[in-house]
């Protein structure tokens, strides 16, 4: 019905040494089936990260979206996410920044309608946006070879 990744890349075009990059857990590529659209699984795996960030120590859970998506920046924003700022970068589609505390939980609360996860015509997920994204965390995060 959804995935959800998660993992300590902090893009370093957008995450600055001020955000202490180390403090917080990832998420990437929130994707739900369009057919789930008003159940709220994104609810649901959003809280299972922010449990995930707190069990391993971490003090933020953080997202970066499309800048061109507003939906989806309120859709963050309606799961207790604080926007932290937007990085304009002309090579990315993706910048807009959002955290919150890890720990917290955001799903028992009703989310209206207008916040649901934005079907269709958009992607439904904003911290990649390129296959070169992609394998610039594949070369922060694969091991190191001699």
């Amino acid at each position: 019905m959804g995935t959800i990744t998660t993992d300590g890349f902090a893009d370093p075009e957008f995450w600055v040494p001020a955000d202490a990059p180390d403090e917080a857990l990832y998420a990437h590529r929130l994707i739900t089936r369009p057919s789930s659209r008003g159940a709220p699984l994104g609810s649901t795996m959003l809280d299972w990260a922010s449990r995930e960030a707190e069990r391993i120590g971490k003090r933020w859970l953080r997202v970066d979206v499309w800048k061109t998506n507003a939906d989806l920046g309120r859709y963050y924003e309606a799961q207790g996410f604080e926007k932290v700022r937007t990085v304009d970068l002309p090579h990315r589609r993706s910048g807009a920044l959002y955290q919150r505390r890890a720990g917290a939980e955001e799903s028992s609360r009703r989310v209206p309608a207008k916040h649901m996860m934005p079907f269709p015509g958009h992607r439904p997920y904003g911290a990649t946006d390129s296959m070169a994204s992609c394998a610039r965390r594949q070369r922060h995060t694969a091991p190191h070879q001699p």
